[in-house]
């Protein structure tokens, strides 16, 4: 894995914990219900691929994304 990479990961990574932690605030849902909602989420998805750079969104706006998908 070159430096670009490795830093894009781990980018991905922390986003993904602090989209999570905004779910279980905002939904006053445990960790774990939050991290199921989040990853069976269209918008996990499109983070994941990087799809229309949408992982560069800010963490609140990506998580209000996943709770409109319900």
């Amino acid at each position: 894995m070159d430096d670009q990479n490795e830093l894009e990961f781990f980018y991905k990574e922390d986003l993904e914990e602090q989209i999570i932690r905004s779910l279980a605030e905002e939904m006053k849902l445990s960790m774990e219900d939050a991290m199921k909602r989040y990853y069976h989420s269209q918008t996990a998805v499109k983070i994941g691929e990087g799809r229309y750079g949408i992982q560069y969104l800010d963490h609140k706006n990506l998580a209000r994304l996943v709770m409109a998908e319900a």
